[in-house]
Protein backbone atom coordinates (compact mmCIF):
# COMPACT_ATOMS: atom_id res chain seq x y z
CA UNK A 1 0.00 0.00 0.00
CA UNK A 2 0.92 3.78 -0.95
CA UNK A 3 0.11 6.81 0.93
CA UNK A 4 1.22 9.99 -0.98
CA UNK A 5 1.35 13.22 0.72
CA UNK A 6 1.99 16.49 -0.43
CA UNK A 7 3.94 18.99 1.85
CA UNK A 8 6.27 21.51 1.43
CA UNK A 9 9.64 21.64 3.15
CA UNK A 10 8.63 23.20 6.45
CA UNK A 11 5.67 21.24 6.94
CA UNK A 12 7.72 17.56 5.82
CA UNK A 13 9.99 17.67 9.49
CA UNK A 14 6.54 17.84 11.54
CA UNK A 15 4.80 15.20 9.41
CA UNK A 16 7.96 13.29 9.70
CA UNK A 17 8.13 13.32 12.92
CA UNK A 18 4.37 11.77 13.98
CA UNK A 19 4.42 9.23 12.02
CA UNK A 20 7.95 8.04 13.66
CA UNK A 21 6.75 8.97 16.61
CA UNK A 22 5.89 5.65 18.02
CA UNK A 23 9.49 4.58 17.74
CA UNK A 24 11.53 6.88 19.23
CA UNK A 25 10.97 5.27 22.45
CA UNK A 26 10.31 8.40 24.13
CA UNK A 27 7.23 10.25 24.83
CA UNK A 28 6.62 13.54 23.25
CA UNK A 29 4.61 16.57 23.66
CA UNK A 30 3.10 18.09 20.51
CA UNK A 31 4.80 21.23 21.29
CA UNK A 32 8.19 19.11 21.93
CA UNK A 33 7.64 17.82 18.36
CA UNK A 34 6.63 20.91 16.76
CA UNK A 35 10.07 22.44 18.19
CA UNK A 36 11.94 19.70 17.05
CA UNK A 37 10.50 19.88 13.58
CA UNK A 38 11.65 23.73 13.45
CA UNK A 39 15.37 22.54 14.36
CA UNK A 40 14.88 19.99 12.03
CA UNK A 41 13.69 22.17 9.06
CA UNK A 42 16.45 24.78 10.17
CA UNK A 43 19.19 22.00 10.26
CA UNK A 44 18.30 21.19 6.45
CA UNK A 45 17.93 24.83 5.66
CA UNK A 46 21.82 25.08 6.89
CA UNK A 47 22.74 21.99 5.79
CA UNK A 48 25.83 22.99 3.67
CA UNK A 49 27.63 24.44 6.69
CA UNK A 50 29.69 22.28 8.51
CA UNK A 51 28.39 20.57 11.66
CA UNK A 52 29.52 22.88 14.08
CA UNK A 53 29.09 25.88 12.41
CA UNK A 54 25.22 24.38 12.18
CA UNK A 55 24.23 23.88 15.39
CA UNK A 56 25.58 27.72 16.58
CA UNK A 57 23.52 29.06 13.60
CA UNK A 58 20.30 26.57 14.31
CA UNK A 59 20.78 27.49 18.13
CA UNK A 60 21.37 30.99 17.77
CA UNK A 61 19.47 33.80 18.82
CA UNK A 62 17.83 35.65 15.69
CA UNK A 63 16.87 31.31 14.57
CA UNK A 64 15.31 31.08 17.99
CA UNK A 65 13.32 34.27 17.39
CA UNK A 66 11.76 32.91 14.05
CA UNK A 67 10.88 29.37 15.81
CA UNK A 68 9.03 31.21 18.49
CA UNK A 69 7.54 33.73 15.61
CA UNK A 70 6.31 30.43 13.20
CA UNK A 71 5.25 27.96 16.65
CA UNK A 72 3.70 31.23 18.38
CA UNK A 73 5.65 30.53 21.60
CA UNK A 74 7.58 32.87 24.39
CA UNK A 75 11.08 32.03 24.74
CA UNK A 76 10.86 30.68 28.37
CA UNK A 77 8.21 28.15 26.49
CA UNK A 78 10.98 27.51 23.85
CA UNK A 79 13.68 27.21 26.49
CA UNK A 80 11.48 24.69 28.17
CA UNK A 81 11.22 22.55 25.62
CA UNK A 82 14.51 22.85 24.85
CA UNK A 83 15.18 21.53 28.10
CA UNK A 84 13.13 18.74 27.52
CA UNK A 85 13.78 17.62 24.37
CA UNK A 86 17.85 17.56 26.18
CA UNK A 87 16.61 15.78 28.93
CA UNK A 88 15.02 12.98 26.28
CA UNK A 89 18.69 12.93 24.56
CA UNK A 90 16.87 14.16 21.35
CA UNK A 91 19.33 16.97 21.72
CA UNK A 92 22.55 17.52 22.83
CA UNK A 93 24.63 20.86 23.27
CA UNK A 94 23.65 22.44 19.86
CA UNK A 95 23.45 19.23 17.99
CA UNK A 96 20.57 17.38 16.98
CA UNK A 97 20.14 13.37 17.57
CA UNK A 98 21.85 11.93 14.52
CA UNK A 99 19.22 9.20 13.68
CA UNK A 100 16.78 11.75 13.40
CA UNK A 101 18.10 13.55 10.79
CA UNK A 102 16.98 13.90 7.23
CA UNK A 103 17.55 15.29 4.09
CA UNK A 104 14.40 15.39 2.39
CA UNK A 105 14.38 15.28 -1.91
CA UNK A 106 11.93 15.96 -4.11
CA UNK A 107 10.14 12.65 -3.35
CA UNK A 108 10.87 10.59 -0.77
CA UNK A 109 9.44 6.98 0.69
CA UNK A 110 9.50 5.93 4.28
CA UNK A 111 8.89 1.75 4.11
CA UNK A 112 7.32 -0.01 6.80
CA UNK A 113 7.75 -3.66 6.83
CA UNK A 114 5.33 -5.61 9.09
CA UNK A 115 5.75 -8.90 10.10
CA UNK A 116 3.25 -11.24 11.59
CA UNK A 117 3.96 -13.79 14.18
Amino acid sequence: MNINIKTDKEKFFLQYLNVIKPLLGSKLANQEIEVLSQLLYYNNEYKDLDVKARGIVIFDYDTRVKIMEKLDISYNTLGNNLLKLRKKGFVKGNTIKESLIVYPEKKMNINYNFTLT
